[in-house]
């Protein structure tokens, strides 16, 4: 869905995936999957599709129309982000960015942040 800047103060997106839970009363972890669309105003689409286990990211996707240098540090951050739990991933995003030196065009790291809280709000 393709939203024109400043048609809505929350420009997200998103659907959930295939949730599944452990049996009732056993003590199985939750996996969900879930998925969200962000469009910065003013700047580009950033995509994400995560696993969650209970409150941590398992896997995680972060696609867009943006730009980020070096090339591969979206993929990076990506490995850094699984194992994370939910709760601190807008300090290690922006802690990572600064670290690396990463350079990001047409979005940044609190829309980054944002992308993922809605896909993991449209998980549960």
């Amino acid at each position: 869905m393709e939203q024109t800047p400043g048609t809505s103060k929350d420009n997200s997106t998103g659907s959930s995936g295939d949730n599944s839970t452990g049996s009732s009363g056993d003590n199985s972890p939750r996996i969900s999957k879930g998925s969200s669309i962000y469009k910065i105003p003013e700047g580009k689409m950033i995509k994400v599709s995560l696993t969650m286990k209970d409150n941590t990211i398992e896997e995680i996707r972060i696609t867009g129309d943006f730009f980020a240098h070096p090339e591969d540090s979206i993929e990076k951050m990506e490995n850094m982000l699984m194992g994370t739990q939910f709760s601190n991933i807008a300090n290690d995003i922006n802690h990572f960015i600064e670290d690396n030196g990463i350079q990001l065009v047409g979005i940044n790291g609190d829309g980054i942040v944002h992308a993922i809280g809605s896909a993991v709000k449209n998980s549960i």
